[in-house]
């Protein structure tokens, strides 16, 4: 396990619907942005987890080549360049999706990114925690959640420059699964918080879910796909990082 993660120096303060959260709250946040003939776009979320190593979903990775990608930590308004946190900006050597990622029916919907050269850990950057041996058997539901990224705030797609946090509620599985007539197994977890204010709007395809362990912040789910934003009746659907901390411990040696 990482001793440097999931402790950020600046606290986590609850926030309410989904609100603007604070430079260095969040450090392990990434923004991936894409070459779109010469302008780079964002258009997914990550969260560093290694030395140089960005999770993501695998269906943000799949239409891009590793030279398409960048990669950008310490960020909190993505419209600024003047920030307190002077982000750092990271090409993207290598793509390393999961291989049986489906994704017609986003099954197993995660990504390694392997950034060029290696972020240097301060207060706007540091990685987020994977849940340690003693998580990995929970289920985490009914536990509080919390979702973090520069969405698409409103369902009309006007995304948020600023980075902005939100908190839910992880369902069980089966009502999950009932309310999409889809089987969810265990390789995906739903949180939503059943009201429709916020959902993963806040959030960002490929994103982290979170939630506070033993005094660290664990990543628990990865942002993969919802129906609507913010709709009560359908919480976001996260690939369940416990399945799959042995594949990504595998890929993040050096």
């Amino acid at each position: 396990a990482n001793p440097e993660c999931g402790q950020p120096e600046i606290p986590a303060f609850r926030v309410m619907g989904g609100k603007e959260s604070w430079p260095g709250m969040w450090p392990w946040m990434a923004a991936i942005f894409r070459d779109f003939f010469g302008i780079d776009r964002f258009f997914c979320g990550g969260s560093l987890i290694g030395p140089r190593h960005i999770l993501t979903a695998a269906h943000c990775a799949r239409e891009s080549r590793s030279h398409q990608l960048v990669v950008r930590l310490g960020d909190f308004d993505l419209e600024r360049n003047d920030e307190p946190s002077a982000p750092d900006t990271f090409w993207v050597a290598e793509v390393r999706e999961y291989p049986q990622f489906r994704n017609d029916e986003k099954y197993h919907d995660l990504a390694i990114l392997v950034l060029y050269g290696t972020p240097e850990i301060s207060r706007y950057v540091m990685p987020v925690c994977l849940p340690p041996p003693s998580a990995r058997s929970d289920m985490f539901v009914d536990q509080t959640a919390t979702v973090v990224g520069w969405g698409i705030t409103s369902p009309d797609g006007n995304g948020s420059t600023v980075q902005r946090q939100t908190e839910l509620p992880v369902w069980r599985n089966y009502d999950c699964g009932w309310r999409y007539f889809q089987l969810m197994n265990s390789s995906f977890l739903c949180a939503g918080d059943g009201s429709g204010e916020n959902d993963t709007c806040e959030g960002d395809s490929g994103g982290p879910l979170m939630l506070k362990y033993d005094g660290r912040w664990i990543q628990i789910g990865i942002t993969s796909h919802g129906m609507d934003c913010g709709s009560s009746f359908f919480p976001g659907v996260y690939t369940r990082v416990t399945e799959y901390v042995e594949w990504i411990e595998e890929n993040t040696r050096e």
